[in-house]
């Protein structure tokens, strides 16, 4: 969620201190107006396509393109923007701010239950789904990197966020794609940014390497999770594509 140095955190979230805090100022509450006008048009159909479309039909080639060419940094710093301020962006748009200049090929892997146990013993969090949702990146004929969905619920509601890793699978970017819990509780652009860099380990955790959140524990909670999650299920699916090229 957007933030303010100097400005008085919100009365009703009270004067917070240690960990990152949600507060909001003038600029922040009018786009956060805005999209709530806008929300109950775009975030059903959002996840219906992060949950329903067809991987294969987005035109990520395109949009590769689009960010390696003249228009790419105007287009990655209004992405940036907008995921400073705290809102979602589009799975493409996404892609294209984490691997500028590649071709993006999407696939659809299903698990293994031996896969899904080896990847939850791993990161410490469940692995309930079978199918992912994967995209690999590539650029003059080498690896670039890969990137995932993880869907998740929040609270009560749904998250969806798509994490970029980079060749090696440490994590470039976590975007948020569709948020259905209040805006309020999203997570700000400069607490997911904690994540850039990030390997899987035992201090990948809130409180740990990455600070809390405070008032939206959950948030802080899935996402870690989330991240997690999608750390060792590149983990074990790198180590078995190694093996069976052997």
């Amino acid at each position: 969620m957007p933030s303010s140095v100097g400005l008085r955190p919100t009365p009703r979230l009270g004067r917070l201190r240690g960990p990152v805090a949600p507060r909001r100022s003038l600029a922040g509450r009018a786009v956060r107006g805005l999209a709530v006008l806008a929300r109950n048009v775009t975030v059903t159909y959002a996840f219906q396509r992060a949950s329903t479309a067809s991987v294969g039909s987005l035109n990520h080639r395109r949009a590769g393109r689009v960010a390696g060419g003249p228009a790419g940094a105007a287009l990655i710093a209004v992405l940036l923007g907008a995921v400073a301020a705290g809102q979602t962006i589009s799975r493409e748009e996404a892609l294209a701010a984490a691997f500028p200049g590649a071709s993006i090929r999407a696939e659809q892997v299903f698990l293994t239950p031996a896969q899904q146990r080896r990847a939850a013993d791993l990161a410490g969090v469940p692995v309930e789904r079978a199918l992912i949702a994967r995209y690999i990146a590539e650029r003059d004929g080498r690896p670039a990197g890969r990137a995932y969905v993880d869907t998740h619920v929040v609270r009560t509601k749904r998250e969806s966020l798509l994490i970029s890793l980079d060749a090696e699978g440490r994590v470039k970017r976590v975007d948020v794609t569709a948020f259905l819990e209040p805006p309020e509780y999203q997570a700000p652009g400069r607490w997911i940014d904690q994540y850039r860099g990030r390997a899987l380990d035992e201090d990948l955790e809130v409180s740990r390497a990455i600070r809390p959140l405070a008032g939206a524990t959950l948030t802080a909670r899935a996402t870690n999770d989330a991240v997690r999650r999608v750390l060792a299920l590149d983990a074990v699916l790198r180590a078995e594509g190694q093996q069976e090229r052997r």
